[in-house]
């Protein structure tokens, strides 16, 4: 699998859940490899490029932080969500 397919499918993940946040990255990856066994796709990357994959989407304004005391929550980002 390419980091881009596996971006896409994080993506996806978010826009289905709009309005759900993420309790942190490793629940993100966990639920967009569930997404990955239940289409098939042949999910190979490593749990580093995984992380640095929703690193980039954070940085590129795609998801955003909700920063609570205890962690830092993700969810989509306003733009995107209006866009939808």
């Amino acid at each position: 699998m390419k980091s881009s397919t596996y971006a896409s499918v994080v993506t996806m993940v978010f826009l289905k859940h709009k309005d759900h946040v993420s309790k942190s990255i490793e629940s993100v990856i966990r639920t967009t490899d569930l997404y990955c066994k239940r289409l098939k796709l042949n999910n190979d990357l490593s749990h580093m490029t995984k992380y640095r994959i929703a690193n980039d989407l954070l940085n590129s304004n795609i998801l955003k932080k909700v920063e609570t005391t205890k962690n830092i929550k993700l969810c989509l980002s306003d733009d995107i969500k209006k866009m939808f």
